[in-house]
């Protein structure tokens, strides 16, 4: 929690005092349209926390992408089955990795993923906090809007998605 807060400050003084981009080195366009930033003077430390801020900023749109319309519980379960696979030995080691891995995430490929990124809200930010914070579903890897979900363990349903342990 200490990591995602101080990020925030980061983050958040970043926006209230932007820098101009001789001052911070360069800038340019990332990869999901956003501008970025490169300040010569970082730390380790501090370069950690960017990536890792990005890495929840993109769990947030995808969380948006595939259950802005469900309840703050089915938010919350999509944000736990792509942390529950960045921690399995099944799948890559990231969460930029784990949602754009082929065949995973629809949204990911076909723009919505990207148009989330305009219209992220607050519930979907809770939601992914709350995964990263408390992270109490570890055996939630799978999910779909019909009960065809891949995996073996136990089906259960929340909104309109449902669920597959394991």
């Amino acid at each position: 929690m200490n990591k995602f807060i101080g990020g925030v400050a980061i983050a958040a003084s970043l926006f209230l005092c932007p820098i101009s981009s001789s001052a911070a080195g360069f800038s340019e366009v990332g990869q999901y349209g956003r501008p970025f930033v490169y300040v010569t003077e970082d730390t380790q430390e501090q370069i950690e926390d960017e990536i890792y801020l990005g890495e929840l900023e993109l769990l947030a749109q995808l969380v948006h992408a595939e259950a802005g319309n469900q309840p703050m519980e089915g938010k919350y379960l999509v944000a736990e089955v792509v942390l529950n696979r960045v921690e399995s030995d099944e799948f890559p080691d990231t969460i930029s990795e784990v949602i754009f891995q082929d065949g995973q995430f629809s949204v990911a490929h076909n723009g919505r993923l990207e148009k989330a990124a305009w219209t992220v809200d607050e519930s979907d930010y809770e939601a992914v906090t709350y995964a990263v914070e408390t992270h109490d579903n570890k055996d939630v890897l799978y999910f779909n809007n019909c009960s065809q979900v891949a995996g073996t363990g136990e089906l259960f349903k929340v909104g309109g998605h449902w669920f597959r342990n394991s």
